[in-house]
């Protein structure tokens, strides 16, 4: 029997074992849209941010996005070992809507958080700002590439696979810091993304073809009309 492939996002099941090593991460196989889009926002932001933000903490970091993380900065293990300063992007929730009987649509509630160091007082008041200027060049970024009714289109969001993804609030918070320490300044973005499914073309030529022939007889005639149904199946 030979199993169609199925693709929801860019998720494709079953899960392709490249890239995938014994005890390694199992992320860019089973959720490669959260490591792409991290990717992406790492760099947009780098860009329009290392400049300025070398100036004033290169003691701290050179960089204004030193690390992504696919995953809740909660544990406190990951409070410990994280490089600063840092994303985190991960699900929250997710609902679902069929467009046909083939076709269904996931829309991914969920967070991406931009953490600093822990930092006396002093020094936060001088850096606490780039979580404001972190959250225009999303935002932006967001607005000019995240839907496909924008001018620029939804290519850098990748467009075959997410239908749209959109910011829809932000909070300036902080996170504890491990045994009372210094807090974590914070910018929590809350997003929305749809998700399209798809499926896997490449697959299609493995699927059998079942001819099936049904006679149809008129009321009042015996004779009989042919009609063949050809249908396919993976079985």
């Amino acid at each position: 029997m030979t199993a169609r492939i199925d693709q929801q996002g860019q998720v494709v099941v079953p899960l392709s074992t490249s890239g995938v090593s014994l005890g390694g991460s199992i992320v860019s196989a089973a959720d490669p849209t959260i490591e792409d889009l991290l990717g992406k926002f790492q760099t947009v932001m780098k860009d329009k941010l290392d400049d300025a933000w070398n100036k004033c903490a290169s003691q701290m970091s050179s960089t204004a996005v030193k690390a992504t993380y696919p995953y809740e900065p909660m544990p406190m293990l990951a409070k410990l070992s994280w490089k600063w300063p840092a994303l985190f992007m991960w699900r929250d929730k997710e609902t679902y809507k069929n467009h046909s009987q083939v076709y269904r649509q996931a829309q991914t509630v969920g967070h991406l958080m931009y953490v600093l160091p822990p930092m006396p007082y002093d020094r936060a008041v001088k850096l606490e700002p780039i979580r404001v200027a972190a959250r225009v060049v999303l935002d932006m970024y967001i607005h000019q590439h995240g839907d496909p009714d924008t001018a620029s289109g939804a290519d850098p969001m990748g467009a075959n696979t997410l239908k749209s993804f959109t910011f829809t609030e932000g909070e300036y918070t902080y996170l504890e810091g491990p045994e009372m320490g210094l807090a974590h300044p914070a910018l929590d973005m809350t997003y929305v993304m749809e998700e399209r499914q798809s499926f896997v073309a490449d697959n299609y030529s493995g699927l059998t073809r079942i001819d099936t022939t049904i006679d149809i007889k008129d009321e009042g005639s015996a004779s009989a009309v042919t009609t063949l149904v050809t249908f396919y199946s993976t079985a």
